[in-house]
């Protein structure tokens, strides 16, 4: 009876020491209205805020914006950070400066454009989309 006592708890500490640890899933994502260029047009200041079911971290894997002007130019700015992020039940700020291809996109300029973000968590992709004002 103790042997086989001994032997349960042994599987037991086992099955617990090979269970995977708790991941963050991030459960809200957004982007703040308002974006601020850079002096020369040439990149943009993005702000937006994630919060995560528990505490651990998420890749803020891309941030993209693209622009468009009266006389169909198009203004393309992207940033990859893919940088992980801490995340957890409470608001966390993120922050991310796309600046413009030079070669393929024109100056950005105030007013209306569209951005993406990309967050990966431990499950899945989280890919939110928004009109931001740039000032």
């Amino acid at each position: 009876m103790k042997r086989t006592m001994l032997s349960a708890i042994g599987i037991g500490m086992l099955a617990v020491a090979a269970s995977p640890a708790l991941a963050s899933e991030i459960t809200a994502l957004t982007i703040d209205p308002i974006g601020t260029l850079v002096p020369g047009h040439t990149g943009v200041t993005i702000t937006g805020k994630v919060v995560c079911d528990v505490t651990g971290s998420v890749d803020f894997v891309v941030v993209t914006v693209t622009q468009t002007s009266r006389k169909t130019q198009f203004g393309f700015a992207g940033a990859g950070p893919h940088a992980a992020i801490p995340c957890g039940p409470f608001v966390t700020s993120w922050t991310a400066t796309p600046v413009i291809d030079f070669a393929r996109s024109a100056l950005l300029h105030k007013g209306k454009a569209g951005v993406q973000v990309d967050f990966f968590d431990a499950l899945d992709d989280h890919l939110v989309t928004a009109f931001v004002f740039l000032q």
